[in-house]
């Protein structure tokens, strides 16, 4: 490992939220090494059969190994826990409790439309007061979506708590000057664009991803503020489809 990295904090943290999902390791807010499964996928055959599902914990070994890392040597390992569809976060979930029990490491769970709206206050270095919507694609021309406002200490609170809206409902309730960042934000653009006057972000500083998620949890991590690993659950956009098929009998049961 690099002398400077020595004496910090490393954490580990994937995003498997997004369509790509990504793999980095970090040291005070610096990327060491990282991956997204576009690239790492890139590199196989189809006869190989590997998907991104499957990937995930090869991409931890891969940036591990180009950051030189052992696991006793990380401080924590951080992951996005949703809103995203359903075998995603299952992974990413699955594979952090099985990381945590082998290695005997604290977690981190981040919201991923909390890492968008950060990843664009710091991008746009948006001042206090500013509100920003995140929102992310979640099918059905509906997105999940939450909005934030940047507080005095740079921080971000809620102030819309995430849930399912139709898009419209979201233009509805837009404001002129009113910042939007996410993967979902794309899907409507125009909307969006014309009711706050306030162009959208690219592709890459709206989406999650492991570096965003990293900057949020090294603060959590200077902070000893960790979650139970026990106690993760994924923020789904709906049921599976396997669920929803078992609910929609169930309602039909007549009793």
């Amino acid at each position: 490992m690099a002398e400077s990295t020595k004496n910090t904090p490393l954490l580990l943290s994937f995003d498997s939220s997004e369509r790509v999902a990504t793999v980095s390791i970090s040291s005070d807010h610096k990327a060491l090494s990282q991956i997204d499964s576009d690239a790492w996928l890139a590199q196989f055959s189809k006869d190989d059969k590997i998907g991104k599902s499957t990937a995930l914990v090869s991409m931890i070994q891969a940036v591990m190994k180009e950051a030189n890392v052992e696991s006793s040597q990380l401080a924590a390992i951080a992951l996005s826990n949703g809103p995203g569809t359903f075998t995603g976060l299952r992974v990413g979930v699955v594979t952090a409790r099985m990381l945590c029990y082998a290695w005997k490491l604290p977690v981190i769970v981040v919201n991923s439309l909390e890492v968008a709206a950060e990843k664009l206050r710091r991008s746009r270095g948006l001042k206090a007061g500013t509100k920003i919507w995140s929102l992310t694609n979640a099918q059905r021309r509906q997105v999940f979506a939450s909005q934030f406002e940047v507080a005095e200490d740079d921080e971000l609170k809620v102030v819309t708590l995430q849930s399912l809206f139709e898009r419209q409902a979201i233009v509805d309730l837009l404001e002129k000057g009113d910042d939007v960042t996410g993967s979902g934000a794309a899907l409507f653009s125009e909307m969006i664009e014309s009711k706050t006057e306030v162009m959208l972000p690219d592709a890459a500083t709206a989406s999650c991803d492991a570096n965003g998620l990293a900057a949020i949890a090294h603060r959590r991590l200077e902070a000893g503020d960790f979650d139970d690993v026990l106690t993760i659950e994924p923020i789904y956009f709906r049921p599976s489809a396997a669920e929803e098929v078992r609910l929609a009998r169930e309602a039909t049961v007549d009793f």
